[in-house]
């Protein structure tokens, strides 16, 4: 075998295209900043996320408590909303 194979040439040619595909995936995605019309929900996930353990500690009791029915619907339709709105 010649050290240009034609082989080889195809296997680091699909190598270098897949790097640089990568590389331009992640410049595009990094550094852009939210739309103005959307707010992080780090506060509210972490308050969920804090109710939703306290309901966890509580094991069978939570079926009966108001806060943690509320929680779970919360963080049902946080898990099931589609980003955007719905299609």
């Amino acid at each position: 075998m010649s050290p240009l194979d034609p082989l080889k040439l195809a296997r680091l040619g699909a190598l270098a295209f897949a790097i640089g595909a990568a590389l331009a995936a992640a410049l595009a995605v990094g550094g852009k900043a939210p739309p103005a019309g959307v707010r992080p929900a780090v506060a509210s996930t972490t308050s969920l996320s804090a109710e939703l353990d306290r309901c966890r500690a509580l094991g069978a009791a939570a079926q009966g408590d108001r806060l943690c029915r509320e929680a779970w619907r919360t963080s049902r339709e946080q898990f099931l909303s589609v980003p955007g709105g719905r299609p």
